[in-house]
């Protein structure tokens, strides 16, 4: 089986952590829930001077790099793994260089993943997962989420504040955590 994983807040702990470093390094009083993963809500929320900061950060390879995985992730995968799972990411990643993500993988998941694939550029995540022949992809934000619905992709979505209102369907499963997800596999979703 071909399982497709987002790297942003599916593997890479981003969104949650986000809040804390940005006011570490900017001196401002934001929480967790106060970030989502969504370039309109942060123009929204930080304004002009905040979006540079936000890009300023992005661009740091130590803040990349010292990025924590979601909690059960690297479990998750080795479990996966396990089960003979291929693993790909697919990312809308356009804020990293490739060669940081591909060292973050490698540093805290080893050399699992099959290829390492980015979305954006005219394609899709659905349009990339199925060229790719995924059959079961991982991901947390909406938008994603519906265009792999739209592509006849199984979805497993995983449970974040900013994506509630995702409702499920035969191709979409909300799953609250990497243990729900390794027992979704295993069900055969």
């Amino acid at each position: 089986m071909k399982i497709g994983l987002d790297c942003d807040d599916v593997l890479a702990n981003f969104t949650l952590d986000l809040a804390s470093v940005y006011n570490q390094r900017y001196g401002t009083r934001y929480n967790h829930e106060d970030f989502v993963p969504d370039f309109s809500h942060f123009e929204r929320l930080l304004g002009l001077p905040g979006i540079r900061n936000l890009w300023e950060l992005f661009q740091d390879h130590s803040y990349n790099l010292s990025m924590k995985p979601v909690k059960g992730a690297v479990a998750g995968v080795k479990e996966l793994v396990s089960l003979g799972a291929e693993l790909l990411v697919v990312t809308n990643r356009v804020k990293t260089s490739p060669q940081i993500t591909q060292q973050w993988l490698e540093q805290n998941f080893g050399p699992v993943f099959s290829d390492v694939l980015y979305g954006g550029n005219g394609f899709s995540k659905g349009e990339i997962c199925r060229q790719k022949e995924i059959s079961l992809f991982v991901d947390d934000l909406p938008q994603n989420v519906y265009n792999l619905r739209d592509h006849g992709i199984k979805t497993l979505v995983l449970d974040y504040h900013w994506n509630r209102e995702v409702e499920e369907s035969h191709f979409i499963k909300r799953v609250l955590d990497w243990e729900d997800i390794v027992q979704e596999v295993k069900a055969g979703r």
